[in-house]
């Protein structure tokens, strides 16, 4: 292997171990299971959200507090770092860099919008966007 395709190598198992620091076990965070199971109307506070998710990407408030909050999949399952490095080594490293690319980018595109009760509480919240599913 040459010197570039070690680096690649190197470089890549770094952003991958950098990348599943997001949560630890790599679990979807977008997934209809894991909303369901953390977003419970009428239990599930402002705050809880906000240390599961962070800070929303839009927020639109409303005086009797009946608020809604919008995030992206790049804010709840973390970035695409892998996926943004092998674009850049894929004509770097040719084969190598490609493979990664293919085996290792997302292919998915989805928003979290939650909508809160005048009590601070979760009243309801949808999933929109693309699995990538079949892509």
């Amino acid at each position: 292997m040459s010197f570039r395709g070690l680096m690649v190598v190197l470089l890549l198992s770094t952003l991958t171990a950098c990348a599943n620091m997001n949560g630890g076990s790599g679990e979807d965070k977008m997934s209809m299971a894991y909303l369901k199971q953390h977003l419970v109307a009428n239990q599930t506070t402002k705050a809880e959200v906000v240390q599961m998710f962070g800070e929303p990407r839009y927020k639109s408030e409303q005086p009797d507090g009946a608020d809604y909050w919008s995030y992206n999949e790049d804010q709840i399952n973390g970035k695409d770092y892998l996926g943004e490095a092998s674009k850049y080594f894929s004509g770097m490293a040719g084969s190598l860099g490609n493979a990664a690319a293919q085996s290792q980018q997302r292919k998915t595109s989805r928003d979290l919008n939650i909508f809160f009760n005048a009590k601070g509480t979760v009243r309801n919240f949808n999933a929109t966007g693309t699995t990538g599913a079949g892509s």
